[in-house]
């Protein structure tokens, strides 16, 4: 799985990005991760996450691969940690209800 230092400094290398910090919050009963990043100027947040998807590589990107399949399928963004913590199909659709 990705570190969130992992992905604070993939995140920190988009041009766009002065600086970033990743870091895991309780939601609704489930550990989420969340990014925020300081911009230097306007970048959406597709073009931050493809960015990132492109940099983790492996079987991180894989994953990423996985996740953006499912996000256009469904209409809905899926974190990875999310995505990762389902350890079954059938838990990524409970997720996804």
């Amino acid at each position: 799985m990705v570190s969130l230092a992992e992905i604070s400094k993939v995140l920190a290398a988009h041009p766009g990005v002065r600086r970033a910090e990743t870091v895991v919050v309780r939601h609704e009963g489930r550990d989420v991760i969340v990014a925020a990043a300081e911009l230097c100027g306007y970048v959406s947040g597709p073009i931050l996450r493809d960015h990132v998807r492109r940099e983790l590589g492996g079987d991180s990107l894989s994953a990423l691969g996985i996740i953006a399949a499912v996000e256009a399928e469904f209409g809905r963004t899926l974190d990875v940690y999310e995505f990762m913590s389902a350890a079954s199909v059938r838990r990524l659709a409970e997720i996804l209800r």
